[in-house]
């Protein structure tokens, strides 16, 4: 296989609003404050040291930068324990199909802690359909910047040009532009709308209900 699928995670295969939102107001009510959407739509599609960068200097929260990070990540880490996790619509459908079409090498590439992703992946019972996790922390500067995009595709072993970024944020679409990949954005329409994404995305759909690895295929001819 010479292609590949790229997955973001939060707000594209899981609602975030049971992962990162829930830690974010856990963590914000710990110390006396209260979540503000407008806030919180700054920071999406960064990983965790850019959120928390964020959160400190916008609610002027009373803790330091390593101690941030480690209550958002085992915050994020606990959520995972919720029954009413789900993954989104298409999800599950659509990484099972991709991998069953044996067209393409499969990974996922998030802003979130890498332990998270994995969390994620067990309690899906995911892991196994993945040929690679990668997280925004392994990398020097997370996104928009273009290096989680570029990672990925180079220990896959695979030519940029011949990757799917799979989006919900214009971070992180943009991330996969710069890194010359195909961009698919799916829009969750809670933090950003269609519009957005014009001039960034390849392809701007509604729910991973939409697309088939036929039609993924298709960006890559």
């Amino acid at each position: 296989m010479d292609e590949a699928v790229i997955f973001d995670m939060d707000g594209l295969m899981l609602d975030t609003k049971l992962t990162w939102r829930q830690a974010e107001i856990e963590l914000l009510k710990d110390l006396g404050k209260e979540y503000d959407i407008k806030i919180a739509k700054r920071y999406q599609g960064m990983r965790v040291s850019g959120v928390v960068e964020v959160m400190i200097r916008e609610y002027h929260l009373p803790i330091n930068q390593e101690d941030g990070e480690k209550l958002l990540t085992d915050k994020l880490v606990q959520s995972y324990d919720n029954p009413a996790l789900e993954l989104l619509p298409g999800c599950e459908r659509l990484v099972k199909d991709l991998s069953n079409s044996n067209q393409f090498k499969l990974a996922i590439a998030s802003s979130s802690p890498k332990v998270v992703i994995e969390t994620m992946t067990r309690h899906f019972n995911l892991s196994q359909l993945f040929d690679l996790l990668v997280s925004g922390e392994e990398v020097k500067n997370g996104k928009p910047a273009p290096d989680v995009y570029l990672k990925t595709s180079d220990e896959l072993g695979i030519e940029s040009r011949n990757c799917v970024v799979l989006e919900d944020a214009p971070n992180g679409a943009t991330a996969g532009k710069k890194a010359n990949m195909k961009v698919i954005a799916v829009v969750n329409k809670v933090f950003f709308k269609p519009e957005e994404f014009e001039g960034i995305a390849n392809l701007i759909v509604e729910s991973l209900e939409d697309l088939d690895p036929t039609k993924i295929a298709s960006f890559l001819e």
